[in-house]
């Protein structure tokens, strides 16, 4: 069985073994490691997996970084702030410009406020776009209006790391996916990088490059 909390943490184990540090999105985007996973965990719903996610980063010394929606089922504060004692990074997974149906200022006002809850237990310095294939409106389409600066915010992952140079693995559907430039994608068609047990070769063989972008969903 694959995408499991027990082969999570033999994936973790294995990522130490081979001499990758792991970083917080925000950690990186300000002082990114030579050789590095970094860590990004969507949370859609089924808190009580990520909260079981973020204790085994912990007991193994790992951060990572935990998107939340603005749903009740995505953003128990309870859950949150227990996320972040544990020192893992707090984000907002936004999708404010949809939601609003394109309603450019009632979107500002609507992730100003959303922002702002999360901030009452963590001081998010990132956020996420949710991408929604079937959603008639871009997130995106909010920073043509607003800059990073005006929400004092670092930046956000899908745009503000050059995946030319970080290999982005994904497991959306039931497999890992290649969400990078083509010269990287050349990699997963060598090593078929399918399952987590994949990746846990590759690694022990020395086999993927030194910037990782592991990507998870809770759902």
């Amino acid at each position: 069985m694959d995408f499991n909390l027990i082969t999570y943490k033999k994936l973790l184990e294995a990522i130490k073994a081979a001499g990758y540090n792991t970083q917080t999105v925000k950690s990186f985007l300000n002082y990114p490691a030579d050789k590095v996973f970094i860590l990004r965990h969507d949370v859609n719903e089924h808190l009580e997996n990520a909260l079981e996610m973020a204790i085994i980063e912990k007991l193994l010394g790992v951060n990572s970084t935990y998107y939340f929606r603005a749903l009740s089922n995505s953003n128990s504060q309870k859950t949150i702030k227990e996320i972040s004692l544990y020192g893992h990074e707090i984000g907002y997974h936004y999708d404010d410009y949809a939601t609003c149906n394109g309603n450019m200022q009632q979107a500002i006002e609507q992730f100003t406020h959303n922002l702002g809850f999360f901030r009452q237990f963590y001081p998010v310095k990132t956020v996420c776009m949710r991408n929604n294939s079937s959603a008639k409106f871009d997130n995106r389409e909010i920073w043509k209006e607003k800059t990073y600066n005006d929400f004092d915010l670092l930046g956000e992952p899908d745009l503000f790391i050059d995946y030319s140079k970080v290999l982005h693995l994904a497991n959306t559907g039931k497999s890992w996916n290649i969400n990078s430039c083509q010269a990287r994608s050349d990699i997963n068609r060598q090593l078929k990088l399918n399952s987590t047990l994949d990746i846990i070769n590759a690694l022990q063989q020395g086999l993927l490059p030194d910037k990782i972008m592991l990507q998870s969903y809770t759902k």
